[in-house]
């Protein structure tokens, strides 16, 4: 343990040496290095070399002072001082090669020209990397996904208690280097030899994706600064992201697991071919989502607003008959039965299909239809979408995000020259309400054997929902929407347990009656 007590601190002496650092080594790994050859805790550690702030607050560290990516809790010029490397400011330099480009790719988390968003929030790491004393920042990169040296898969989790272990700096008095929260040690060493393999460690990089990553020309850096994530699915997620993203930053690059598709040319000038004429003498720009969807707009903006709200109904209404065609093809008589509240008089409701059920409130979503019985009722059979309210919370979040992007970049200039909105719209829309109905589906199971309407339901995207979206600086170029190719396990989908399984058993029964409140209250007229 370390003698702190001394209030000359220029005095202090360390078990230390500045080469023992290699090249693109962690702000962790450094800190594991330190505490190993001083037989340190991290909160020695921090008692030495973090901020006054940082040590006034004791027992109390909070997240942001134990960041290991902005290191902010530390006092980065003393451990220049006095261990003649740095903590922050070397990893800082070593992430920007492979993130400065995505500073302006939607995802929040920014900080020095960093995305921090495409970081791991968890320690990810090279088992014999780790032997060597050795961890790389290039581990924690979302799209690294095997070590740049040794080209072996990464562990994401403690062996023992396979929990991920948080990325930042773990404040306990009797916590070793190279350990889990939950005590476990993640290498095994001898104690005499462990310090001289720290040398031998080489950190050349092997990974050929990195080498191809690290020598994109200036128009592949130009066209990833121009990419836009959806940021409501984890680039973590994604097995392959980073080829992924090659492909996107050079159309050339050999990669298939992508779909694609472009819009045509100069489509922010192309006038839409169901827009009304109007004189655009008077017309003022429009260049943000407030001045498109506000309540005091002119009437040519307020039919830009309709007619890209009816372009979005009519997305919904393709999703639902592809839906209708695939995946819900044996399943009408069920959505029928559901929406039409049929059984047999004296009976209880019959047992629910979960297709049915899914479809059902999937479409009560979309267009927020109060009541399952109303789905396919002639009230509730809209024109129009409210885009800004389509979806959950989050949904409404990006895509306020995506338009101001668009508008920002390319204003609408004349009321009748929308078609870039319509298009990047109807993408977007098409690509989330599919994964709505995955969300819908996977409720079901839970739900539909239960009869129950479901209530605050978590909904989560997964790696096929993912996308990035290119916008040109060439005004003359395509917008360009990028995804892959679905990857995870979507058989499920098709293999839930229907209670009308056969053709007889969807047969509707000659017994069976509707109970919908509609044809209820109309039969009690004719009374």
């Amino acid at each position: 343990m370390i003698d702190n007590t001394s209030t000359n601190e220029t005095l202090r002496k360390y078990s230390w040496n500045p080469n023992w650092i290699q090249n693109f080594e962690s702000s962790w790994s450094k800190i594991e290095k330190f505490k190993f050859a001083n037989s340190a805790s991290t909160w020695d550690f921090m008692q030495l070399f973090s901020k006054e702030d940082t040590r006034k607050k004791k027992n109390i560290i909070g997240n942001s002072h134990r960041d290991l990516y902005n290191a902010s809790g530390l006092d980065d010029d003393k451990i220049k001082n006095e261990l003649q490397i740095s903590i922050a400011q070397k990893s800082t330099e070593n992430l920007r090669q492979f993130l400065s480009m995505f500073k302006n790719s939607l995802i929040n988390k920014h900080s020095n020209d960093l995305n921090f968003a495409l970081l791991r929030d968890y320690l990810c790491y090279c088992q014999q990397c780790l032997q060597n004393g050795y961890h790389s920042v290039l581990h924690q990169l979302k799209f690294v996904n095997k070590c740049p040296f040794h080209l072996s898969p990464l562990i994401r989790n403690c062996t023992v208690c396979e929990k991920p272990i948080p990325y930042n700096l773990l404040i306990k008095k009797t916590a070793g280097p190279y350990s889990c929260e939950c005590g476990n040690v993640l290498i095994s060493w001898k104690p005499e030899i462990f310090i001289s393999e720290w040398k031998r460690h080489n950190s050349e990089i092997r990974d050929s994706l990195i080498l191809e990553w690290l020598s994109m020309n200036d128009l592949q850096i130009k066209r990833l600064e121009n990419t836009y994530f959806f940021d409501l699915v984890d680039i973590d997620q994604i097995s392959d992201s980073m080829q992924f993203l090659l492909k996107v930053s050079n159309p050339q690059y050999q990669y298939n697991n992508i779909c694609s598709s472009k819009s045509t040319l100069s489509i922010q000038q192309l006038e839409s071919l169901n827009s009304k004429v109007y004189d655009s003498k008077s017309w003022r720009e429009v260049n943000n989502v407030y001045d498109l969807f506000s309540g005091y707009r002119d009437l040519e903006t307020r039919a830009i607003e309709q007619e890209i709200s009816k372009s979005a109904y009519k997305i919904i209404h393709s999703v639902e008959k592809n839906l209708k065609k695939s995946i819900l093809k044996n399943h009408k008589t069920c959505i029928h039965r559901l929406v039409r509240v049929s059984k047999e008089d004296n009976k209880s409701l019959p047992p629910l299909c979960p297709y049915a059920f899914a479809f059902v409130f999937w479409k009560m979503s979309m267009h927020k239809i109060p009541n399952y019985y109303n789905v396919d009722h002639p009230t509730h059979r809209m024109e129009r979408l409210n885009v800004l309210e389509f979806g959950s919370d989050e949904d409404e979040i990006f895509i306020r995000k995506i338009l101001n992007v668009l508008l920002n970049r390319y204003p609408i200039t004349h009321p009748n020259r929308f078609s870039h909105i319509k298009w990047s719209l109807n993408h977007v829309i098409a690509r989330l309400a599919y994964g709505h109905f995955k969300n819908w589906l996977r409720t079901s199971v839970e739900y539909a054997p239960k009869q129950k309407n479901p209530r605050n339901i978590d909904f989560k995207y997964d790696s096929n929902d993912f996308f990035v979206m290119v916008f040109p600086e060439n005004e003359n170029d395509p917008i360009e929407f990028h995804s892959p190719k679905e990857k995870v396990d979507t058989n499920w989908m098709n293999s839930l347990e229907c209670p009308y399984h056969s053709v007889k058993l969807r047969r509707k029964k000659k017994s069976e009656e509707s109970y919908h409140p509609m044809l209820i209250a109309i039969n009690n007229l004719k009374k």
